[in-house]
């Protein structure tokens, strides 16, 4: 193929590895990043020779003066095939309420050191939640930590929820609230990592509502192929009005989300959010139509996992997958002292990326220097 290189039965386009050499002058060597400009050379990059010397790709680029980079075989042997990321090699595991009366609830023990030394990412990543029980509230804070910068809300650091006779939200009143996503409908915030943790759950009711909006939005695809057409088509205005804080969040955005595969990759949902005012009136009787019937399925028993947290046990949740919400309880029966703390999801798939592909980054896993000027070495020479 004109312009390519066939190099262990695998076709690499000579553009991109000339825009992909790896040697200092080409990337800064700590950060990996570009320093070589492809728009100052002709396109396609014209090669003056290659060979191959044991395991390295050698080519010299005919440039002024001559460029030679270096690859390693086992380094571009691995990219046709590489995995943009961790988040696409673990799919996710879809789960009904039904799943775990046949499988035990993911529970673990905080890591004592750092986020990533245990292997409680698995669970995040396949059923989109973990549980972690015996918890300090100070040991909850090195976790979180380790994994990325926290996210700040108008609570702050943490959110320290309790049951108040002045409210200004619904999650301090003691009514049921009916699976949500938090933040990510009516604020324009990335995607979070969000940490639900009893510092004290002594109050009657209060249970812990979880529902894998994936499967509930899977089901609902199935069975009403229309409607959820509407909901993926169908930006909505979600609203947070605070009257204490004097904020008015308001935000437009799909309730379900796809991906370049047609896959779902986002359920964001919160009815006490959804105000709809934008919707042209043709277009509302349809719209409300799916919207309810989805509504149905978040609350349908088939898909809600109710768990009574105790004081020190804490749930970890992929916001944007899994909804969360909570059953009635009664304030004066008993302290329930909540802490939230959020993360920024990227940040934790980052830092999976980083443990799977550091090697990749690494000086000597890609040949650790070129220089413009030096020889080819002896081995399989093409012109």
């Amino acid at each position: 193929m004109p312009g390519c290189l066939e190099i262990g039965g695998q076709t690499f386009h000579l553009t991109w590895l000339r825009d992909n050499c790896t040697c200092p002058h080409c990337r800064d060597p700590s950060s990996f990043q570009k320093l070589f400009d492809i728009s100052l050379v002709r396109r396609p990059p014209g090669m003056q020779h290659h060979a191959i010397d044991g395991d390295t790709l050698h080519i010299v680029w005919d440039e002024s003066p001559p460029h030679e980079s270096r690859y390693a075989l086992t380094w571009l042997a691995r990219q046709p095939t590489r995995i943009v990321s961790v988040e696409q090699q673990i799919p996710p595991v879809l789960w009904r309420a039904e799943t775990w009366g046949r499988q035990h609830l993911p529970w673990h023990t905080l890591p004592a050191e750092s986020a990533e030394s245990q292997t409680w990412q698995d669970d995040l990543l396949r059923l989109g939640f973990v549980l972690f029980r015996d918890v300090e509230l100070d040991a909850l804070d090195r976790f979180v930590s380790s994994i990325g910068p926290i996210h700040y809300t108008e609570y702050g650091r943490f959110a320290h929820i309790r049951s108040s006779s002045g409210a200004q939200d619904l999650s301090e009143s003691g009514c049921a609230l009916t699976p949500h996503t938090d933040y990510s409908t009516y604020m324009h915030t990335a995607p979070l990592l969000q940490f639900l943790y009893f510092k004290v759950n002594a109050a009657n009711g209060g249970e812990t509502v979880l529902v894998d909006g994936f499967q509930a939005a899977t089901d609902f695809r199935r069975d009403h192929p229309e409607a959820f057409s509407i909901l993926v088509e169908t930006p909505i205005e979600f609203q947070q009005f605070y009257q204490g804080w004097r904020y008015h969040f308001i935000r437009r955005r799909p309730i379900i989300e796809l991906n370049e595969a047609g896959d779902i990759s986002g359920v964001f949902f919160g009815h006490s959010h959804c105000f709809n005012w934008k919707l042209a009136p043709e277009r509302v009787d349809a719209f409300y139509e799916a919207y309810v019937a989805f509504f149905r399925y978040l609350k349908h028993p088939d898909y809600q996992l109710v768990v009574k947290l105790q004081a020190g046990e804490c749930v970890a949740v992929q916001n944007g997958r899994l909804l969360h919400g909570r059953r009635a309880f009664d304030p004066t029966s008993g302290d329930r002292h909540l802490i939230d703390a959020y993360v920024p999801w990227e940040y934790f798939i980052a830092r999976l990326n980083f443990l799977r592909d550091q090697a990749d980054f690494c000086a000597d896993s890609c040949v650790d220097s070129c220089v413009p000027t030096s020889p080819i070495p002896a081995g399989r020479m093409m012109a």
